[in-house]
Formats: C-alpha cells, structure tokens, sequence
C-alpha cells in the first residue's frame, strides 16, 4: 500500500480488494471442478500453484525504502538471500517436473514396449499335450505385422460350426488362453489361439494396450473365416484382449455371431486412472500425464478408445465374465456399466465367486477339485451362451 499516493490509496485498497474477492472466488470454482476428478491431490496441486505464484509476484514489488536504504548492508544481505531462495525455487520447481515428467514418459515406454512375461516365453508344450489336434498358423495383420497362432478344428462328427477366435491380455500370450480353448475344442469348436503384436512369437514395435490390437483381433476374425468358410465367428478376450475385442465387433460388418469380455476394463483413461489409484502416485498428475503420453505417442484420441462407447454400438449379443476379487477391474465400476450399455437382448454376465482379474476359469486356486468345478461351470456357461447366440440366428423352421 505504502508504494501507492496518497491521494490514490483509497481507490487502490477498494480496487485490491475487489480483485482479491474475485480470484477467491476463482479458485474456489477451479477448486470444484479438480476434485471430483483429481480428489484432494488436485485441490492441493492448484494451491501449490497458486501460492507459488504469489510467492513470486510478491518478490518482484519494490520495497518502499529501497533507494534509501541502498547503502544499507543488511538490505543487501536480505536481496542475496532472496536471490537465493529464488534460484532454489526455480530449481526446486524444474526439479519436481522432469521427475513427475520423466516418470511418467517412463511408465508410458514401459507399458507400450510390454510383451510376454518371461516364465510363458519359455513354454514350448502345444494343444497336443491336451490331447487336442492342432496346426501352426501364422496370420497377417495391419501394417504387415505377421500373427502366430494355433488352429483347432474341430472333429467333424460333434461339430458345431462356430470358430471361436481366443485374444489373451497384456503381458500374456496365447498360453492363457490354451486350456480355455482346449476345453471349447472338445465341446465341438473351432478355436484359434494366437499372439497378439509384440507378444508371444508375434513381433511388433509398440503394443498399444488393445487399440490397436483390435485390427490384429479383426485379421484373426479374417483368417477363421478363411479356414472355415460355413463357420459363425465368436469373438473372445481377456484384459487387454476384451477390449481390443469389443472394439474390434464394432468395426466387423454381419460379424460376430457372439462376443465374450472376460476382465475387460472400461475406457483407456479410465484404467489409467484406477491403476495408478493402486500404486502409491497420485492420481494428478501422474494419470493425466501417462494418458496424455501414452495416446500421443500412439497416435489415439483417449475418447476413441472407450469400450463403454463400444459395447453401446455392438449389436450382437454379449457375455461379460467377472470375479468377485478382481481389483484391477471391479465389477460395480466396470463390468456392471458394461452390462448396462449392452443393447442386445440376449446380453449376459457370469460373475465367478472369488476369482481375480482374468481367473474366472480357474481361480487361480491350489483346490484341485475347485478349480476343476470352476472350469466346468465357465465353460457350461460359455457354452450355453454361444448355443442360444446360434439358434437365435437360425431362421424359423
């Protein structure tokens, strides 16, 4: 105040004042639309901001005896000091965002760069080992990327004529989805396991967490058809797998006959979200950034890659598979909207007492005599699901 003329302080305290009420007012509002976002950590990272701001626009005022105290040597020890904390700060400040931004852009790499886990790497059993007849297939995929896989056909006496395509998760390969399909094959269908891009014996560059994947899981949709032209089609996937299935049957014209999300999650941005909600990172600005990130390097909009939009789309029916346990994709939060936004009538859901993320089909559970229960009733009602699927396409007798 004192830097203002005297014949002006009025006006200055009333203009001060006015502004002061208004950026309260601001902040408050901006507060508001932070929280239900970010929580507390989004309202703590705006007053961070905030105060650092004032922090330095405060620095920059004159002070009102400064020209008369020029000589004075304690004045210029204070402007040292403040020079000081001003370099810390600044440092501290380009500190703090290469750290949060390099992390992030970390974690970014790393999930995009994913492949198979190291212990399934090493697998070399095949179908054979389960008694189930097989070929080594290799498929072709957008942007040339080549797909390996394993057909089963089915043995024509109890054949069904559904080819049921198998898409397994992140970090994962066909292997997870072999006694699955095994236990399809001997019920009389055509399966197709196969890796997906970067993962298993299927090279790409980046894996894009089920974006793009869904194109791998339209050429192996592609290639069932080839193989088996008199076939229906079924589409079924897990995690990662789930969505890059749903939003596969969005883009199939008079395809599938059926599709089946097992794990699947909600929206990219979404399960960004959620997971680093699991880690000890904040949400803000740890999530944002990784979805900024992740999407400009894979050249996606965020708002593309949500399977809530998806399954809205699909007009064909759809069995969405849960466990009780699953942290990573609760069913409250992801499966029941799933389930909500599924138009067909004959939409369905198998929710497994127990079972963790992507483990309705065995619980992953040293019960031998459980686990085994588990997978007669996954695969009854897997089976149910897809017979009800075919008789509704059949045209009246």
């Amino acid at each position: 105040t004192e830097l203002v003329p005297s014949a002006e302080r009025a006006t200055y305290i009333a203009l001060r004042n006015g502004a002061s009420q208004l950026g309260i007012a601001a902040a408050v509002a901006l507060g508001a639309r932070l929280y239900p976002a970010y929580g507390l950590a989004g309202v703590a990272a705006l007053c961070a901001v905030l105060t650092l701001g004032a922090w330095f626009t405060i620095r920059r005022l004159r002070e009102p005896h400064e020209e008369r105290a020029a000589d004075d040597e304690l004045t210029k020890k204070k402007s040292k000091g403040r020079r000081y904390l001003r370099r810390l700060a600044i440092i501290s400040l380009i500190a703090v965002l290469l750290i949060v931004l390099g992390l992030t852009w970390l974690l970014s790499f790393a999930i995009t760069k994913a492949g198979t886990r190291p212990g399934e790497r090493e697998r070399t059993d095949t179908p054979a080992q389960l008694g189930a007849t097989y070929e080594d297939v290799t498929f072709t995929s957008a942007n040339s990327i080549q797909l390996s896989g394993w057909y089963l056909p089915a043995n024509e006496a109890g054949a069904k004529g559904i080819t049921v395509v198998l898409t397994h998760g992140l970090f994962r390969s066909r292997y997870e989805m072999l006694e699955r399909g095994v236990a399809l094959w001997r019920r009389g269908y055509d399966v197709l396991l196969y890796d997906l891009r970067r993962h298993g014996k299927s090279r790409a560059e980046f894996s894009t967490v089920g974006f793009d994947e869904r194109r791998d899981v339209a050429a192996a949709a592609r290639f069932a058809r080839e193989r088996a032209p008199d076939n229906k089609i079924a589409l079924m996937g897990i995690s990662m797998g789930a969505a890059a299935t749903l939003l596969a049957a969005v883009e199939m014209e008079n395809e599938p006959l059926a599709v089946i999300a097992e794990s699947s999650f909600l929206s990219f941005a979404d399960t960004v979200r959620h997971h680093i909600g699991l880690t000890p990172l904040p949400a803000f600005p740890f999530a944002t950034l990784l979805i900024k990130f992740t999407a400009w390097r894979l050249n996606f909009a965020p708002g593309d890659f949500d399977l809530l939009r998806a399954v809205q789309k699909i007009d064909r029916p759809v069995l969405f598979i849960g466990g009780t346990a699953d942290q990573r994709m609760p069913n409250a939060t992801v499966l029941e909207p799933l389930y909500a936004a599924a138009q067909h009538p004959l939409k369905s859901k198998l929710i497994v007492e127990g079972a963790r993320h992507g483990r309705a089909f065995d619980l992953d559970d040293e019960d031998e005599a459980a686990s085994e229960r588990a997978q007669a009733a996954y695969v009854d009602a897997v089976d149910e699901f897809l017979q009800r699927a075919a008789n509704a396409e059949r045209p009246p007798q």
